[in-house]
């Protein structure tokens, strides 16, 4: 039995063309990977900030402790169902 593919053109272009759907597949899943992780590191980058932006609303705003706290909540409930969409 032969080991190797015959050369006959419909073959060959089959193989081309399945070669060529893996690597559209593999594309689409990396650049979905990366989007993700750039969502990620994007709200991490944010989620620091947080406590800063409570504390300057604090300072301008006058609000409690309690309302402060709340608000960084609410920032970060706002941040999470944003990052969802």
């Amino acid at each position: 039995s032969k080991k190797a593919v015959a050369h006959y053109e419909e073959i060959l272009k089959e193989m081309r063309l399945a070669i060529m759907e893996a690597g559209r597949k593999l594309a689409t899943h990396l650049r979905r990977k990366r989007r993700i992780a750039d969502a990620e590191r994007k709200k991490d980058y944010i989620k620091i900030y947080i406590p800063q932006i409570g504390l300057a609303l604090q300072d301008i705003l006058d609000l409690s402790d309690r309302q402060r706290i709340t608000t960084e909540n609410k920032l970060a409930d706002v941040l999470e169902r944003s990052r969802k969409m």
